[in-house]
């Protein structure tokens, strides 16, 4: 089965969708590694590659349960797009946060 790509007003709205979610889950991360070190200072942007994966995934894992969660799933899968397409496309902000925030990191 071809792996197809949902519409373009659908594909932006899972963009943003997982972007947020990403920006979320890398905040909790860093809110929480303030406070478990128990320094008030910046936390460090680069992190170890097993992190990136595994909040990668957990973005993934989120977008994938918001999108169950509001019934989304039965009209993709009516438009011919499978969960498949949807989470690899709820892995590209992810990496290209990811990415950017690498490149950034002294």
């Amino acid at each position: 089965m071809p792996l197809t790509l949902p519409d373009l007003v659908i594909a932006k709205r899972l963009l943003v969708r997982a972007a947020v979610i990403w920006a979320g889950v890398r905040g909790c991360y860093a809110l929480a590694v303030l406070l478990l070190a128990g320094v008030f200072g910046a936390p460090e942007l680069r992190l170890p590659i097993t992190t990136d994966v595994a909040i990668a995934a957990l973005t993934v894992g989120l977008v994938l349960m918001e999108v169950k969660r509001c019934h989304e799933a039965i009209l993709l899968a009516n438009l011919g797009v499978p969960l498949t397409s949807v989470a690899l496309l709820a892995a590209v902000p992810a990496l290209v946060g990811t990415a950017i925030l690498s490149a950034l990191a002294p």
